[in-house]
């Protein structure tokens, strides 16, 4: 808590500048291990009037239905792009675990959880872009920056309860979430 709340406070002091290339990482096709996806709808989660990170869905064919992206059993990902310098591997963990208690599934899922945050070396920052791959008959395999971190045996139960941080019935921010299915889109910002 006292972690929170210094980084509540560094949130509301600073405004971090975002990198121009990063707009670059969200394309509209993704191509990962065997599977072509479709960006679905993209968004930016904030604190503060700060954009902390993008987060991108990619998916088969579009939908605007939340559940029937959270219990899919095929091919899917969720990036995120980390825009912000005060994003630490220890707040990306204390976000992950409020996301999974918010939607009543820690207790299930803490053997995942715990290597899913291995997913984040302790430099993940500003720059760095994660993606969150669902392969159906394997499970959840995560990439940092390109390079594949965590392979993680599971099943649709728990890509539901991970996709489910932004997309389930108590969203990280409902906002992003309307972004993410596509039901918002992101203002063109003109040339």
């Amino acid at each position: 808590m006292k972690l929170f709340a210094a980084l509540t406070g560094m949130l509301i002091s600073l405004s971090m500048p975002f990198s121009a290339s990063a707009q670059d990482r969200t394309p509209e096709t993704i191509q990962i291990e065997d599977s072509n996806l479709t960006l679905n709808g993209a968004g930016f989660r904030s604190r503060f009037g700060i954009k902390v990170y993008e987060a991108a869905l990619y998916l088969n064919e579009p939908t605007t239905d939340a559940e029937s992206v959270l219990q899919a059993n095929e091919p899917q990902m969720v990036r995120m792009d980390i825009r912000s310098g005060l994003v630490t591997k220890a707040l990306i963990e204390e976000v992950i675990i409020q996301g999974f208690k918010s939607n009543r599934t820690y207790d299930t899922f803490r053997d995942e959880i715990a290597m899913l945050i291995d997913t984040f070396s302790e430099t993940t920052g500003k720059g760095d872009y994660v993606d969150l791959y669902f392969e159906p008959g394997f499970g959840l395999r995560t990439y940092q920056n390109g390079e594949a971190k965590v392979a993680i045996e599971s099943d649709v139960a728990f890509k539901a309860a991970l996709y489910g941080i932004w997309l389930g019935d108590t969203p990280v921010q409902r906002r992003l979430k309307k972004y993410m299915l596509g039901v918002k889109k992101k203002k063109k910002k003109s040339a």
